[in-house]
Protein backbone atom coordinates (compact mmCIF):
# COMPACT_ATOMS: atom_id res chain seq x y z
CA UNK A 1 0.00 0.00 0.00
CA UNK A 2 2.77 2.01 0.82
CA UNK A 3 4.14 1.89 -2.79
CA UNK A 4 0.84 2.31 -4.19
CA UNK A 5 0.11 5.47 -2.79
CA UNK A 6 3.94 6.37 -3.70
CA UNK A 7 3.64 5.66 -7.18
CA UNK A 8 0.20 7.46 -7.50
CA UNK A 9 1.36 10.62 -6.08
CA UNK A 10 4.43 10.74 -8.30
CA UNK A 11 2.28 10.12 -11.47
CA UNK A 12 -0.03 13.45 -9.67
CA UNK A 13 3.14 15.53 -9.15
CA UNK A 14 4.59 14.59 -12.81
CA UNK A 15 1.45 15.20 -14.90
CA UNK A 16 0.87 19.03 -12.56
CA UNK A 17 4.41 19.95 -13.67
CA UNK A 18 3.29 18.73 -17.30
CA UNK A 19 -0.09 20.82 -17.06
CA UNK A 20 1.58 23.97 -15.42
CA UNK A 21 4.76 23.97 -18.04
CA UNK A 22 4.70 21.55 -21.43
CA UNK A 23 0.82 21.45 -22.12
CA UNK A 24 0.81 23.95 -24.13
CA UNK A 25 3.83 24.31 -26.01
CA UNK A 26 4.16 22.38 -29.85
CA UNK A 27 7.39 19.85 -28.37
CA UNK A 28 4.82 17.10 -29.11
CA UNK A 29 7.80 14.24 -29.37
CA UNK A 30 9.73 15.57 -26.28
CA UNK A 31 5.79 15.63 -24.40
CA UNK A 32 5.56 12.18 -25.41
CA UNK A 33 8.83 10.91 -23.76
CA UNK A 34 8.15 12.84 -21.13
CA UNK A 35 4.42 11.84 -19.97
CA UNK A 36 5.98 7.76 -20.66
CA UNK A 37 9.31 8.34 -18.83
CA UNK A 38 7.12 9.77 -16.03
CA UNK A 39 5.13 7.11 -16.23
CA UNK A 40 8.10 4.46 -15.81
CA UNK A 41 9.65 6.50 -13.44
CA UNK A 42 6.79 7.16 -10.70
CA UNK A 43 6.78 2.87 -10.67
CA UNK A 44 10.86 2.67 -10.65
CA UNK A 45 11.82 5.80 -7.83
CA UNK A 46 10.38 3.86 -4.97
CA UNK A 47 13.25 1.59 -5.50
CA UNK A 48 15.75 4.60 -5.92
CA UNK A 49 16.48 4.79 -2.48
CA UNK A 50 20.23 4.57 -2.26
CA UNK A 51 22.60 5.23 0.88
CA UNK A 52 23.99 8.91 -0.36
CA UNK A 53 20.25 10.12 -0.85
CA UNK A 54 19.42 8.29 2.64
CA UNK A 55 22.34 10.31 4.45
CA UNK A 56 20.90 14.23 3.09
CA UNK A 57 19.90 15.68 6.12
CA UNK A 58 16.38 16.47 4.26
CA UNK A 59 16.12 12.94 3.93
CA UNK A 60 16.53 12.42 7.66
CA UNK A 61 13.81 14.80 8.17
CA UNK A 62 11.20 13.43 5.99
CA UNK A 63 11.83 10.33 7.54
CA UNK A 64 11.04 11.77 11.01
CA UNK A 65 8.02 13.45 9.62
CA UNK A 66 6.64 10.55 8.78
CA UNK A 67 7.46 8.78 11.73
CA UNK A 68 5.60 11.06 13.36
CA UNK A 69 2.32 10.95 11.27
CA UNK A 70 2.56 7.38 9.80
CA UNK A 71 -1.27 6.19 10.54
CA UNK A 72 -0.57 2.79 8.94
CA UNK A 73 2.28 1.51 10.68
CA UNK A 74 2.64 -1.89 11.78
CA UNK A 75 2.15 -2.04 16.22
CA UNK A 76 3.35 -4.19 18.48
CA UNK A 77 0.04 -4.93 20.18
CA UNK A 78 0.02 -4.73 24.73
CA UNK A 79 -3.27 -5.84 25.21
CA UNK A 80 -4.80 -7.60 28.13
CA UNK A 81 -6.19 -10.52 26.48
CA UNK A 82 -5.56 -12.46 23.09
CA UNK A 83 -8.03 -11.20 20.82
CA UNK A 84 -9.61 -12.74 17.54
CA UNK A 85 -7.90 -12.01 14.60
CA UNK A 86 -10.55 -9.52 12.79
CA UNK A 87 -10.74 -8.25 9.24
CA UNK A 88 -8.82 -5.21 9.11
CA UNK A 89 -9.70 -2.04 7.08
CA UNK A 90 -6.57 -2.43 5.65
CA UNK A 91 -8.01 -6.33 4.13
CA UNK A 92 -10.59 -4.86 2.81
CA UNK A 93 -9.37 -1.52 0.87
CA UNK A 94 -6.83 -4.73 -0.16
CA UNK A 95 -10.00 -6.85 -1.91
CA UNK A 96 -11.33 -4.12 -3.09
CA UNK A 97 -7.87 -3.13 -4.60
CA UNK A 98 -7.51 -6.45 -6.32
CA UNK A 99 -11.05 -6.45 -7.29
CA UNK A 100 -10.75 -3.73 -9.54
CA UNK A 101 -7.35 -5.09 -10.70
CA UNK A 102 -9.14 -8.32 -12.11
CA UNK A 103 -12.06 -6.20 -13.66
CA UNK A 104 -9.76 -3.99 -15.35
CA UNK A 105 -7.49 -6.40 -16.56
CA UNK A 106 -10.30 -8.64 -18.42
CA UNK A 107 -11.42 -4.97 -20.09
CA UNK A 108 -8.49 -4.42 -21.11
CA UNK A 109 -8.19 -8.32 -22.70
CA UNK A 110 -11.42 -7.71 -24.08
CA UNK A 111 -9.75 -4.51 -26.04
CA UNK A 112 -7.05 -6.43 -27.26
CA UNK A 113 -8.99 -9.37 -28.43
CA UNK A 114 -11.38 -6.52 -30.35
CA UNK A 115 -8.48 -4.55 -31.81
CA UNK A 116 -7.23 -8.00 -33.41
CA UNK A 117 -10.74 -8.88 -34.71
CA UNK A 118 -11.46 -5.14 -35.76
CA UNK A 119 -8.14 -5.33 -38.32
CA UNK A 120 -8.65 -8.50 -39.21
CA UNK A 121 -11.59 -7.90 -40.24
CA UNK A 122 -11.30 -4.73 -42.00
CA UNK A 123 -12.35 -4.64 -45.55
CA UNK A 124 -11.46 -1.57 -46.90
CA UNK A 125 -14.71 -0.70 -47.79
CA UNK A 126 -15.77 1.35 -45.06
CA UNK A 127 -14.79 4.93 -44.85
CA UNK A 128 -12.38 4.48 -41.71
CA UNK A 129 -8.71 5.12 -41.11
CA UNK A 130 -6.76 3.02 -38.12
CA UNK A 131 -3.77 1.82 -37.31
CA UNK A 132 -2.00 -0.25 -34.75
CA UNK A 133 1.51 -1.58 -33.97
CA UNK A 134 2.27 -2.58 -37.82
CA UNK A 135 -1.00 -2.60 -39.14
CA UNK A 136 -2.55 0.75 -41.42
CA UNK A 137 -6.44 0.56 -42.29
CA UNK A 138 -7.62 2.96 -44.52
CA UNK A 139 -11.17 2.76 -46.09
CA UNK A 140 -10.56 3.25 -50.10
CA UNK A 141 -13.70 4.93 -50.57
CA UNK A 142 -12.40 8.15 -48.61
CA UNK A 143 -11.97 10.99 -51.05
CA UNK A 144 -9.01 12.32 -49.58
CA UNK A 145 -7.50 9.13 -49.14
CA UNK A 146 -3.48 10.28 -49.97
CA UNK A 147 -3.18 12.52 -46.91
CA UNK A 148 -5.22 9.84 -44.33
CA UNK A 149 -2.33 7.32 -45.25
CA UNK A 150 0.02 9.81 -44.36
CA UNK A 151 -1.59 10.49 -41.22
CA UNK A 152 -1.51 6.64 -40.01
CA UNK A 153 1.87 5.57 -41.19
CA UNK A 154 3.12 8.34 -39.01
CA UNK A 155 1.04 6.42 -35.86
CA UNK A 156 3.19 3.43 -36.96
CA UNK A 157 7.07 4.97 -37.77
CA UNK A 158 6.33 6.64 -34.65
CA UNK A 159 5.27 3.26 -32.75
CA UNK A 160 2.43 4.93 -31.18
CA UNK A 161 1.11 1.85 -30.24
CA UNK A 162 3.56 1.21 -27.60
CA UNK A 163 1.95 4.40 -25.95
CA UNK A 164 -1.14 3.30 -25.70
CA UNK A 165 -0.58 0.16 -24.19
CA UNK A 166 2.00 1.35 -21.78
CA UNK A 167 -0.57 3.47 -20.57
CA UNK A 168 -3.46 0.72 -20.65
CA UNK A 169 -1.04 -1.35 -17.96
CA UNK A 170 -0.76 1.89 -15.87
CA UNK A 171 -4.32 2.56 -15.83
CA UNK A 172 -4.80 -1.37 -14.49
CA UNK A 173 -2.32 -0.59 -11.93
CA UNK A 174 -3.57 2.50 -10.65
CA UNK A 175 -7.28 2.14 -10.99
CA UNK A 176 -8.24 4.13 -8.79
CA UNK A 177 -6.44 7.40 -9.51
CA UNK A 178 -8.62 9.50 -11.99
CA UNK A 179 -5.77 10.78 -13.27
CA UNK A 180 -4.52 7.61 -14.84
CA UNK A 181 -7.32 8.27 -17.26
CA UNK A 182 -6.57 11.72 -18.08
CA UNK A 183 -3.32 10.49 -19.26
CA UNK A 184 -4.50 8.18 -21.54
CA UNK A 185 -6.62 10.80 -23.40
CA UNK A 186 -3.71 12.86 -23.45
CA UNK A 187 -1.10 10.44 -24.88
CA UNK A 188 -3.52 9.84 -27.59
CA UNK A 189 -4.08 14.24 -28.41
CA UNK A 190 -0.03 13.78 -28.56
CA UNK A 191 -0.17 10.78 -31.09
CA UNK A 192 -2.37 13.22 -33.55
CA UNK A 193 -0.51 16.10 -33.28
CA UNK A 194 2.27 14.46 -34.03
CA UNK A 195 0.66 12.50 -36.89
CA UNK A 196 -1.24 15.86 -37.75
CA UNK A 197 1.68 18.21 -38.14
CA UNK A 198 3.23 15.62 -40.41
CA UNK A 199 0.32 15.11 -42.51
CA UNK A 200 -0.56 18.90 -43.12
CA UNK A 201 3.01 19.85 -44.17
CA UNK A 202 2.59 16.77 -46.74
CA UNK A 203 -1.01 18.33 -47.63
CA UNK A 204 0.37 21.24 -48.23
CA UNK A 205 -1.70 23.55 -46.22
CA UNK A 206 -3.30 23.61 -42.89
CA UNK A 207 -6.71 24.91 -43.53
CA UNK A 208 -6.91 22.05 -46.60
CA UNK A 209 -6.03 19.60 -43.66
CA UNK A 210 -8.39 21.26 -41.25
CA UNK A 211 -10.97 20.83 -43.83
CA UNK A 212 -10.35 17.18 -43.73
CA UNK A 213 -10.66 16.71 -40.35
CA UNK A 214 -14.05 18.80 -39.75
CA UNK A 215 -15.52 16.36 -42.76
CA UNK A 216 -18.42 14.32 -41.64
CA UNK A 217 -17.54 11.52 -44.21
CA UNK A 218 -15.38 9.22 -42.29
CA UNK A 219 -16.99 6.32 -40.15
CA UNK A 220 -16.10 6.22 -36.36
CA UNK A 221 -14.16 3.87 -35.00
CA UNK A 222 -15.48 2.48 -31.60
CA UNK A 223 -14.09 3.55 -28.37
CA UNK A 224 -13.30 0.31 -27.11
CA UNK A 225 -10.88 -0.23 -30.01
CA UNK A 226 -7.07 0.52 -28.99
CA UNK A 227 -5.32 1.46 -31.97
CA UNK A 228 -4.96 4.98 -33.70
CA UNK A 229 -8.05 6.68 -35.21
CA UNK A 230 -7.57 9.46 -38.07
CA UNK A 231 -11.51 10.25 -37.19
CA UNK A 232 -11.96 10.58 -33.06
CA UNK A 233 -14.80 12.78 -32.34
CA UNK A 234 -13.88 13.41 -28.48
CA UNK A 235 -10.27 14.29 -30.02
CA UNK A 236 -11.12 16.11 -32.83
CA UNK A 237 -11.04 19.80 -31.54
CA UNK A 238 -8.54 19.87 -29.65
CA UNK A 239 -6.25 18.97 -33.09
CA UNK A 240 -7.66 21.27 -35.08
CA UNK A 241 -6.94 23.80 -32.24
CA UNK A 242 -3.47 22.63 -32.06
CA UNK A 243 -3.14 22.58 -35.69
CA UNK A 244 -3.40 26.29 -36.11
CA UNK A 245 -1.24 26.63 -32.73
CA UNK A 246 2.47 28.72 -33.66
CA UNK A 247 5.49 26.63 -32.87
CA UNK A 248 7.07 27.22 -29.47
CA UNK A 249 10.52 29.11 -29.35
CA UNK A 250 12.87 27.11 -28.73
CA UNK A 251 13.40 29.07 -25.48
CA UNK A 252 10.85 26.68 -24.14
CA UNK A 253 12.77 23.99 -24.24
CA UNK A 254 14.25 25.29 -20.73
CA UNK A 255 11.23 24.36 -19.02
CA UNK A 256 12.05 20.91 -19.04
CA UNK A 257 15.14 21.24 -16.76
CA UNK A 258 12.66 22.36 -14.14
CA UNK A 259 11.63 18.88 -13.36
CA UNK A 260 15.48 17.80 -11.98
CA UNK A 261 14.55 19.77 -8.58
CA UNK A 262 11.40 17.80 -8.21
CA UNK A 263 12.71 14.65 -9.42
CA UNK A 264 15.14 14.93 -6.44
CA UNK A 265 12.30 15.41 -4.24
CA UNK A 266 10.28 11.91 -4.97
CA UNK A 267 14.21 10.50 -4.88
CA UNK A 268 14.29 12.26 -1.04
CA UNK A 269 10.86 10.61 -0.62
CA UNK A 270 11.22 7.22 -1.31
CA UNK A 271 14.22 7.34 0.58
CA UNK A 272 12.56 8.52 3.49
CA UNK A 273 9.78 6.12 3.22
CA UNK A 274 11.87 3.09 2.41
CA UNK A 275 14.44 3.94 5.79
CA UNK A 276 11.33 4.29 7.59
CA UNK A 277 9.13 0.81 6.40
CA UNK A 278 12.34 -1.63 5.56
CA UNK A 279 11.55 -3.40 8.70
CA UNK A 280 7.64 -3.50 8.63
CA UNK A 281 6.95 -6.56 6.50
CA UNK A 282 8.62 -8.94 9.09
CA UNK A 283 7.28 -7.50 12.05
CA UNK A 284 3.57 -7.95 10.39
CA UNK A 285 4.12 -11.70 11.13
CA UNK A 286 4.72 -11.33 14.80
CA UNK A 287 2.61 -8.11 15.45
CA UNK A 288 -0.64 -9.79 15.96
CA UNK A 289 0.38 -12.62 18.17
CA UNK A 290 2.05 -10.91 20.79
CA UNK A 291 -0.10 -10.02 23.50
CA UNK A 292 0.37 -9.49 26.99
CA UNK A 293 -1.96 -10.60 29.77
CA UNK A 294 -3.02 -7.68 32.36
CA UNK A 295 -5.26 -7.88 35.20
CA UNK A 296 -8.52 -6.14 35.46
CA UNK A 297 -7.52 -2.87 36.36
CA UNK A 298 -8.21 -1.94 40.51
CA UNK A 299 -10.31 1.01 41.63
CA UNK A 300 -8.02 2.61 44.10
CA UNK A 301 -9.33 4.28 47.27
CA UNK A 302 -5.91 5.86 48.46
CA UNK A 303 -3.30 6.57 47.36
CA UNK A 304 0.14 7.92 48.55
CA UNK A 305 3.23 9.31 46.83
CA UNK A 306 6.18 8.11 48.28
CA UNK A 307 9.82 9.73 48.00
CA UNK A 308 12.73 7.70 47.50
CA UNK A 309 16.24 8.28 48.17
CA UNK A 310 18.56 7.18 45.23
CA UNK A 311 21.35 5.71 46.31
CA UNK A 312 19.36 3.47 48.57
CA UNK A 313 16.90 2.44 45.72
CA UNK A 314 20.59 1.97 43.33
CA UNK A 315 22.04 -0.67 46.36
CA UNK A 316 19.02 -2.36 47.47
CA UNK A 317 17.00 -2.55 43.72
CA UNK A 318 13.68 -1.92 45.88
CA UNK A 319 12.11 0.19 48.33
CA UNK A 320 10.72 -0.43 51.74
CA UNK A 321 6.66 0.14 53.16
CA UNK A 322 5.68 0.72 49.02
CA UNK A 323 1.81 -0.27 48.49
CA UNK A 324 1.35 -1.67 44.58
CA UNK A 325 -1.18 1.24 44.39
CA UNK A 326 1.23 3.89 45.49
CA UNK A 327 3.28 6.25 43.69
CA UNK A 328 7.04 6.91 43.80
CA UNK A 329 9.47 10.09 43.27
CA UNK A 330 13.27 9.86 43.32
CA UNK A 331 14.56 12.52 44.93
CA UNK A 332 18.03 14.43 45.28
CA UNK A 333 19.50 14.04 41.92
CA UNK A 334 18.99 13.78 38.05
CA UNK A 335 19.21 10.88 36.35
CA UNK A 336 18.62 8.82 32.82
CA UNK A 337 16.41 6.34 32.68
CA UNK A 338 19.56 4.15 32.02
CA UNK A 339 20.43 4.68 35.34
CA UNK A 340 17.12 3.23 36.79
CA UNK A 341 17.51 -0.46 37.19
CA UNK A 342 13.79 -2.05 36.67
CA UNK A 343 12.38 -3.11 40.14
CA UNK A 344 11.25 -6.60 41.07
CA UNK A 345 8.27 -7.78 39.22
CA UNK A 346 6.19 -8.12 42.70
CA UNK A 347 7.43 -4.71 43.72
CA UNK A 348 7.07 -3.37 40.70
CA UNK A 349 5.36 0.31 40.59
CA UNK A 350 2.40 1.21 39.31
CA UNK A 351 3.63 4.62 37.79
CA UNK A 352 7.14 6.73 38.15
CA UNK A 353 7.52 10.08 38.37
CA UNK A 354 11.10 10.77 36.96
CA UNK A 355 13.66 14.09 36.68
CA UNK A 356 14.89 13.13 33.11
CA UNK A 357 18.37 14.82 31.89
CA UNK A 358 18.71 14.70 27.81
CA UNK A 359 21.98 13.00 26.67
CA UNK A 360 22.98 14.75 23.63
CA UNK A 361 23.52 13.69 20.66
CA UNK A 362 27.43 12.81 19.62
CA UNK A 363 29.49 14.31 17.22
CA UNK A 364 29.22 11.82 14.58
CA UNK A 365 26.19 12.00 11.75
CA UNK A 366 23.17 9.62 12.32
CA UNK A 367 22.18 7.86 9.11
CA UNK A 368 18.88 6.92 8.94
CA UNK A 369 19.35 4.10 6.29
CA UNK A 370 22.16 2.28 5.85
CA UNK A 371 23.51 -0.82 3.75
CA UNK A 372 23.34 -3.16 6.86
CA UNK A 373 20.56 -2.46 9.18
CA UNK A 374 21.07 -2.88 13.52
CA UNK A 375 20.11 -6.34 14.66
CA UNK A 376 18.09 -7.01 17.48
CA UNK A 377 20.09 -9.97 19.38
CA UNK A 378 17.44 -13.39 17.93
CA UNK A 379 15.91 -11.19 15.39
CA UNK A 380 12.32 -9.30 15.30
CA UNK A 381 10.65 -11.83 17.07
CA UNK A 382 13.26 -12.14 20.23
CA UNK A 383 13.23 -8.35 20.20
CA UNK A 384 9.05 -8.64 20.19
CA UNK A 385 8.96 -11.22 22.98
CA UNK A 386 11.21 -9.03 24.95
CA UNK A 387 9.12 -5.93 25.05
CA UNK A 388 5.75 -8.13 25.48
CA UNK A 389 7.64 -9.89 28.69
CA UNK A 390 8.82 -6.53 30.22
CA UNK A 391 5.68 -3.95 29.75
CA UNK A 392 3.06 -3.51 31.79
CA UNK A 393 0.07 -1.79 31.45
CA UNK A 394 0.05 1.38 33.40
CA UNK A 395 -2.32 1.44 35.77
CA UNK A 396 -3.70 5.21 35.16
CA UNK A 397 -4.27 4.31 31.74
CA UNK A 398 -6.71 0.94 32.54
CA UNK A 399 -8.56 3.27 34.81
CA UNK A 400 -8.65 5.76 32.44
CA UNK A 401 -9.67 3.42 29.72
CA UNK A 402 -6.80 4.74 27.83
CA UNK A 403 -5.47 2.70 24.61
CA UNK A 404 -3.55 3.81 21.58
CA UNK A 405 0.01 3.56 19.67
CA UNK A 406 2.87 5.11 21.47
CA UNK A 407 5.89 5.64 18.72
CA UNK A 408 9.34 5.48 19.78
CA UNK A 409 12.58 6.54 18.22
CA UNK A 410 16.35 6.06 19.71
CA UNK A 411 20.05 5.08 18.39
CA UNK A 412 21.30 2.61 18.02
CA UNK A 413 24.73 3.31 18.80
CA UNK A 414 28.12 2.31 16.85
CA UNK A 415 28.99 -0.83 19.57
CA UNK A 416 24.94 -1.71 20.07
CA UNK A 417 24.07 0.37 22.57
CA UNK A 418 20.04 1.65 22.73
CA UNK A 419 20.10 5.81 23.90
CA UNK A 420 18.66 8.27 23.27
CA UNK A 421 14.96 7.03 22.92
CA UNK A 422 12.08 9.94 22.57
CA UNK A 423 8.32 9.88 21.95
CA UNK A 424 7.49 10.98 18.80
CA UNK A 425 3.81 10.20 19.71
CA UNK A 426 2.54 9.13 22.49
CA UNK A 427 -1.04 8.42 24.39
CA UNK A 428 0.17 9.89 28.20
CA UNK A 429 -1.06 8.43 31.47
CA UNK A 430 2.15 6.77 31.82
CA UNK A 431 2.36 4.67 28.53
CA UNK A 432 4.90 6.79 27.02
CA UNK A 433 7.10 6.23 30.57
CA UNK A 434 6.49 2.60 30.07
CA UNK A 435 7.26 2.20 26.75
CA UNK A 436 11.13 4.60 26.98
CA UNK A 437 11.69 2.55 30.37
CA UNK A 438 11.34 -1.02 28.52
CA UNK A 439 13.27 0.16 25.03
CA UNK A 440 15.70 1.58 27.45
CA UNK A 441 16.88 -1.74 29.19
CA UNK A 442 17.40 -3.54 26.16
CA UNK A 443 20.02 -5.61 25.73
CA UNK A 444 23.30 -4.66 23.23
CA UNK A 445 22.21 -5.09 19.43
CA UNK A 446 24.51 -5.64 16.20
CA UNK A 447 25.10 -2.61 15.37
CA UNK A 448 24.43 -0.93 11.57
CA UNK A 449 27.35 -1.17 9.18
CA UNK A 450 27.64 1.48 6.57
CA UNK A 451 30.63 0.85 4.02
CA UNK A 452 32.33 -1.42 6.16
CA UNK A 453 32.32 0.49 9.37
CA UNK A 454 29.81 0.53 12.05
CA UNK A 455 27.58 3.68 12.24
CA UNK A 456 24.96 5.39 14.37
CA UNK A 457 21.52 4.60 13.43
CA UNK A 458 17.87 6.00 13.85
CA UNK A 459 15.62 3.12 14.78
CA UNK A 460 11.85 3.64 15.32
CA UNK A 461 9.07 1.54 16.83
CA UNK A 462 5.24 1.69 17.25
CA UNK A 463 3.71 -0.25 20.37
CA UNK A 464 0.17 -0.31 20.97
CA UNK A 465 -1.35 -0.48 23.91
CA UNK A 466 -4.84 -2.03 23.83
CA UNK A 467 -6.91 -2.79 26.44
CA UNK A 468 -10.17 -5.69 26.49
CA UNK A 469 -13.74 -5.19 27.13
Amino acid sequence: MHYLIQVNLYLVVFFGFYVLFLRKETFYQANRFYLMLSGIMSFVIPFLHTAWVKGWFVTREVSHIMASYDTTALETPITAVAGTHLISLSHILLGLYVAGLVFYTWKFGVSIFRTIRFVADFTGDDAQAFSFFGKVRVGKSLLRYKPVLDHERIHVIQCHSFDVILFEVISILCWVNPLVYVLKREIRLLHEYQADAYASRMAGSKAYYAALLLSRKFGVTPESILGNSFFKQSLLKSRIQMLSKESSHKRALLKYGFIAPIFLGMMVLASASIARSENLGKIEKYSEDLVFENPAPRLIADRKEVKVDLTEFRKNGTVKNLAEEDDITFEKEKVTQRDIPPPPMEKRPEKIELQFTEIPFRDEEVFVGVESQPYYPGGEDAMYRFLNTNIRYPSAAARANIQGRVTLQFIVEKDGTVTSPKVLKGIGFGADEEAVRVVSSMPQWTPGMQNGRSVRVYYTIPIMFTLSE
